[in-house]
């Protein structure tokens, strides 16, 4: 009550919520030039159709804010992000921050911070467009071919750096055509246990590439690549 006085509206115990029924509210006191700033905010915000509830009760954690503050809510039917987990980011401005460590006091200033993991569990329910799915790199292993028939991965087969190093660069040129690449590296560095090809390939299409492309020492030596669409 002494020190910080708006902490008490941040207050999250349902003892503090109580008192806070009957306290004052902080729109009943701004002055003609913040009543009019927030306005001219609400205004915009229904210009850009976008929906906004008012919130005498909100403030920000740090006391260096001014006139606006805001939280961007996530609302679920599912309960994806918990009951008191919806806000997904929050912010406000502070115009005479910059005043108060020397600068100009009347510098314009406006900050938030986002929750990323919060954003990301928003996204998996989202209706947002989803990306294309990727192209798949494969990279053949020698001996692959005489191999073909062995259930087994063992140290028969083997990748040499070099066509691991082709098919990075064949990856590089497709992503710069604009495409998402998956590259599958081979399996337990570049010697040991290999699988076969044939099993990359069954492995990737549970993924529903774009494409897939395969890369080996054949491949490597004539600087062309398999495509399968």
């Amino acid at each position: 009550m002494d020190t910080n006085p708006l902490r008490i509206l941040d207050s999250k115990s349902h003892k503090d919520q109580e008192i806070l029924t009957g306290a004052p509210v902080l729109s009943d006191y701004l002055d003609v030039v913040s009543r009019d700033h927030y306005e001219f905010v609400k205004d915009g915000l229904a210009a850009l159709s976008i929906p906004f509830v008012h919130d005498s009760k909100l403030v920000r954690g740090l006391d260096y804010y001014q006139r606006t503050v805001w939280e961007i809510v996530y609302g679920s039917a599912d309960g994806t992000l918990g009951e008191s987990q919806g806000t997904i980011l929050a912010g406000g401005r502070y115009d005479g921050l910059l005043g108060t460590f020397g600068g100009p006091a009347d510098v314009p200033s406006i900050g938030w911070a986002a929750g990323v993991e919060r954003i990301a569990l928003c996204l998996t329910k989202s209706h947002l467009p989803s990306s294309p799915p990727p192209v798949y790199i494969l990279i053949a292993p020698e001996k692959a071919a005489a191999a073909a028939n062995d259930s087994n991965c063992d140290n028969s087969r083997s990748v040499s750096p070099q066509v691991v190093y082709f098919a990075m660069q064949v990856a590089e040129a497709i992503r710069g055509r604009g495409h998402r690449v998956h590259t599958l590296h081979p399996k337990n560095g570049l010697r040991g246990n290999h699988q076969h090809l044939s099993k990359q390939i069954t492995r990737v299409l549970g993924q529903n590439p774009r494409h897939i492309v395969i890369v080996g020492p054949e491949e490597y030596s004539k600087g062309l690549v398999i495509l399968k669409s």
